[in-house]
């Protein structure tokens, strides 16, 4: 083996194990597929053709349920522009996001963070151990000089791709060129020997002597309309502009602040909904029946139970953004994950649609086309990491069984 190329294998051995002591579990699960918005990293196909080229998939920028009549609210508004005036790198990140760009950095370009928590959501977990299911991302940006380390100035990213994975530690298992935002980019499947997990990553050639490497904790969060939205953004040719996303960001974890997704509220005279539904004297085999049990499973964050009551696949929709479907146990995940509070037992549901938000005039029965026979719908607030969020609950009916088909989620009341 190569001593350099090992030299710079230890960068990224070194990075992969200080993303770990950020709270990356040693096993994590392969959640599945959420349709159209994945949670999961990506399969690896090992025998798929090194070095072809795609166009990587942007982020969703509108609402793929909406009609041509509805009003979809703009939400690049809850998005900033970050620039590194050292390289000239810029990109887009969520208004609640933090940029740990160095002020002074003598020693180097080295590396810095965008992540969705605050330095007090890390103190208030001991040892600074952060599960994945809390919903924390963090983007680490590496600037990488192969100079330094006696590598060639013009060495191809497939080259530098290997030199990073040129030790016993870990092994290369594919590479593919890719198109971020109009500029060449490698992606990099590796796989660490020491706990057999797989890594992605993405190498941009900022010029011939220096790379930037662009990875994400928990590796499942690479998928997420976030950091999707974060990438795909990225800048660092002078004639390209930063694409800011058009999707809202999804909530913080819970108990980070995110003031300014608040500005996604509007001003109403409504208040917030109280009280649950009245389960008492329902009939067996209804729609009432259905809506009680997913109320009780969801009070109760039974997510067995409330995914015994979805359809298979179910849907879900999301206010001003796009939706998706996925298996009832992978959706369940998501919710669990990244819609629902730590504590359940404060949500709040409705039948009567006058206490629905106005929904920008649209009946709400129609949010799924003319084909849904909607049978009941449920208006529920409480949602998110914040308890600020709301969801709208569909049960059809289909040859005459009652089910869970789908909802709609907002990271506020909607338009209330």
């Amino acid at each position: 083996m190569n001593k350099t190329f090992n030299h710079i294998a230890l960068v990224l051995v070194s990075l992969t194990i200080a993303i770990t002591a950020c709270g990356q579990p040693s096993n994590p699960s392969n959640l599945g597929e959420v349709g159209d918005v994945a949670t999961t990293t990506p399969e690896v196909n090992e025998n798929r053709e090194q070095g072809s080229q795609t166009e990587a998939a942007p982020p969703p920028t509108e609402d793929s349920m909406a009609n041509e009549d509805q009003t979809v609210i703009d939400g690049s508004l809850f998005w900033s522009e970050a620039h590194d005036d050292r390289t000239g790198v810029r990109f887009a990140v969520p208004c609640f996001w933090q940029v740990n760009l160095p002020a002074v950095d003598p020693g180097g370009l080295g590396a810095f963070s965008i992540r969705n928590y605050d330095e007090e959501f890390v103190l208030a977990h001991p040892r600074s151990h952060i599960s994945e299911d809390e919903g924390a991302i963090k983007i680490d940006m590496v600037y990488i000089q192969p100079s330094t380390f006696g590598v060639p100035v013009d060495v191809s990213l497939e080259e530098f791709a290997q030199s990073l994975t040129d030790d016993e530690f870990s092994e290369l298992l594919s590479t593919e060129q890719v198109l971020i935002n109009g500029q060449q980019a490698l992606l990099v499947t590796s796989r660490d020997e020491r706990d057999d997990s797989t890594n992605l990553y993405h190498l941009f050639g900022l010029s011939t002597d220096l790379v930037l490497l662009f990875s994400v904790w928990p590796q499942s969060a690479l998928e997420t309309p976030d950091v999707q939205g974060v990438l795909n953004s990225i800048a660092f040719i002078p004639e390209v502009n930063v694409q800011i996303p058009q999707m809202l960001p999804m909530d913080p974890p819970l108990g980070v602040p995110a003031s300014c997704l608040k500005g996604f509220e509007s001003t109403s005279n409504m208040q917030d909904l109280e009280g649950s539904l009245s389960c008492q004297d329902v009939d067996d085999n209804s729609a009432e029946a259905l809506a009680c049990a997913i109320q009780e499973a969801l009070l109760t964050r039974d997510m067995e139970a409330l995914a015994s009551l979805m359809s298979d696949p179910f849907t879900i929709g999301y206010w001003g953004s796009e939706g998706g479907y996925a298996s009832p146990m992978d959706m369940v995940n998501e919710l669990s994950r990244n819609r629902l509070p730590a504590d359940t037992s404060g949500l709040t549901f409705t039948d009567d649609r006058s206490m629905f938000p106005p929904l920008q005039g649209m009946p709400p029965g129609t949010m799924f086309g003319p084909d849904v026979d909607v049978a009941l719908i449920i208006y529920s607030e409480g949602w998110g990491g914040d308890g600020g969020g709301a969801a709208l609950l569909y049960i059809i009916q289909e040859g005459g069984v009652y089910t869970w088909h789908s909802m709609v989620y907002s990271h506020v009341h909607f338009d209330k």
